[in-house]
């Protein structure tokens, strides 16, 4: 009996070692809800740590999420946002910081309506293999960038829920 844990884990080992040597075996993982704060202006972008799927041979990742802009404006000029996603594989200085060169462009621009979930695809392209590559390295970040009328007060997120990361081995 004190063998079962080590049979189970090999056999989860190979499994994985198949998966990744055949080219074109894909996986779909749930991802936990992220909420990355709104809070950026032009040339910023907000952060919130992403949760690292698994490491074993990532070619491509794309995230599938349903994204709401939620805003709690005293005043507001827009009910909509057009929102870049980026990725970065370090951790920023502070929650929203400057786009630089650590910051990878994954996905959009997306339009989100205030309140109104909409269905969004990161990491469609190119941008797959860097998404692959900061879920490979284990910890990655995940933040929004928006360009929206002028707000005074409140807060502003935006939300990704029923989040899906398909990778390709």
């Amino acid at each position: 009996m004190a063998r079962r844990p080590f049979v189970h884990a090999t056999i989860l080992a190979l499994a994985a070692l198949a998966l990744a040597a055949c080219g074109a075996a894909t996986l779909t993982l749930a991802v936990p809800d992220l909420t990355i704060p709104a809070d950026s202006t032009a040339g910023t972008v907000c952060y919130a740590r992403g949760e690292a799927t698994t490491r074993l041979g990532i070619r491509h990742a794309t995230y599938d999420a349903v994204a709401t802009y939620r805003a709690n404006a005293l005043i507001g000029t827009s009910t909509a946002v057009d929102v870049v996603v980026y990725g970065r594989s370090s951790a920023p200085s502070a929650t929203c910081v400057t786009v630089g060169p650590d910051d990878r462009p994954l996905g959009g621009p997306f339009t989100l309506e205030a309140d109104t979930p909409q269905d969004v695809t990161v990491g469609a392209g190119d941008a797959g293999s860097e998404l692959a590559a900061l879920v490979r390295g284990g910890s990655y970040w995940l933040g929004v960038s928006l360009d929206a009328g002028f707000t005074l007060g409140g807060e502003r997120s935006i939300t990704f829920e029923e989040g899906r990361v398909r990778v390709r081995f």
